[in-house]
């Protein structure tokens, strides 16, 4: 079922080597192609989880959050403009990253623009 007003749903799957990341709202869904292997997003969501586990900050860490963001959420910036609730559906990899941490190009937390809700990853 479409979520609900003001929730933008998010979720990604592994397919024939690539990631693909679905941007459904009550109105629409939208299929994109996420900009990046998926052996390199694999790696950098596992070097970001060994970073945070041994609490390092600093640029190289702000560097990735950003980075990860870049691929992975702002595809779905013209979406999430009105969201309220953001419901995340990730499988592998990405169902192990916190996406509460991530951040925009100007430094704000996703946690900040919407409440989180993480839901059991299926195809849309």
């Amino acid at each position: 079922a479409p979520p609900g007003d003001g929730v933008v749903r998010l979720g990604w799957t592994g397919r024939e080597g690539a990631t693909l990341e679905w941007v459904r709202t009550r109105a629409a869904t939208r299929l994109v192609r996420v900009p990046i292997g998926a052996d390199t997003l694999r790696a950098q969501v596992e070097r970001l989880e060994r970073m945070l586990r041994r609490g390092e900050e600093g640029s190289a860490t702000d560097a990735l959050r950003r980075a990860l963001y870049a691929v992975l959420v702002a595809p779905a910036e013209p979406e999430l403009a009105e969201a309220r609730v953001l419901e995340l559906e990730a499988d592998g990899v990405l169902g192990r990253l916190p996406f509460a941490v991530l951040r925009d190009a100007s430094g704000r937390a996703l946690v900040e623009r919407a409440a989180l809700r993480y839901r059991a990853a299926v195809l849309p």
